[in-house]
């Protein structure tokens, strides 16, 4: 889109949600012309817990892990078997339930 229509920039939008690490990708593209390889399980597990930990640190435990429901949801798109991972979200209430959660879909990965 930069060198077809020589526009200012980009709208990132929705691309977003689930994927922090858009933007470095952008960033490697567009100033050294490589494409990095979607993140590891192991990345993506610990970016969940860790936006969880402040969702819930920032609102509480119930509506930050409510809210993390969908987010989970977002950031495990495009995993093998991420899809059980996701019907399975909808019933965790705590943080604890959210690693041993984690836990057990990397464990069966």
């Amino acid at each position: 889109m930069l060198e077809a229509t020589n526009c200012d920039g980009i709208m990132i939008a929705r691309g977003a949600r689930g994927n922090p690490w858009l933007f470095e990708q952008i960033r490697a593209y567009l100033s050294e012309g490589i494409m990095l390889p979607k993140p590891d399980f192991c990345e993506v597990r610990d970016m969940i817990l860790r936006h969880a930990r402040l969702s819930v640190e920032y609102k509480d435990e119930f509506t930050g892990i409510r809210e993390m429901r969908k987010h989970v949801a977002w950031y495990t798109t495009g995993y093998a078997g991420s899809a059980k991972l996701r019907a399975r979200v909808n019933e965790i209430e705590s943080i604890e339930d959210l690693v041993r959660l984690m836990e057990d879909f990397e464990d069966h990965m």
